[in-house]
């Protein structure tokens, strides 16, 4: 799904990412372990677009990306989508409004939420999130915010799902519940 070979990312005389070459397919859960400061995050941000490598090459499904023009717009549009370790949630808005968050459907140039709702409840059944889609993110756990966050990267058309620190937040009751999800979509080919 997506190769990054030789990426480099560099602060300054710091090296974040010194040539790290990664394959990464459908199908599979891979996990990237190390230390804190060992650039983890950073080379997942890489992944999606969201930090730009100095040097190296990513080629996703056979294609190979422009590094300097690549950007999470062109990783959601290639089907990667991301959790970042900190949600990128707006609280007081309702589930449906952060899931749809710049990429508003619109009828006859009108926010028109009906037109994606039961697509989006389908998903929310899947990944067993039990809340309305009208609730308040500020309103529901932090486990609840992970799935949120999942189900807007499925919506988006993720096949290769980027969970950065995905259990941190959690407590352990989420955990097993979030890695029977993650066995649930790999089963479904991502």
């Amino acid at each position: 799904m997506i190769v990054l070979d030789n990426i480099v990312k560099q602060y300054g005389n710091l090296f974040a990412n010194r040539n790290v070459t990664l394959d990464f397919s459908c199908g599979e859960i891979h996990a990237v372990v190390g230390e804190n400061g060992a650039g983890k995050s950073t080379l997942l941000e890489i992944a999606y677009g969201h930090k730009k490598a100095d040097s190296g090459s990513i080629v996703i499904d056979g294609n190979p990306v422009d590094l300097q023009n690549y950007s999470p717009r062109q990783a959601i549009a290639n089907g990667i989508g991301m959790v970042h370790q900190h949600f990128m949630l707006v609280e007081p808005f309702s589930i449906i409004d952060n899931i749809i968050l710049g990429h508003e459907p619109k009828r006859n140039g009108v926010l028109d939420r009906s037109l994606v709702r039961s697509e989006i409840e389908r998903l929310a059944f899947l990944l067993e999130l039990n809340v309305s889609l009208d609730t308040t993110m500020e309103d529901i756990s932090v486990g609840e915010q992970q799935r949120v966050e999942i189900l807007k990267a499925l919506w988006r058309g993720a096949k290769l799902l980027i969970l950065d620190e995905p259990t941190a937040v959690l407590a352990p009751s989420e955990v097993e519940s979030l890695f029977l999800v993650l066995k649930q979509l790999v089963q479904d080919g991502m």
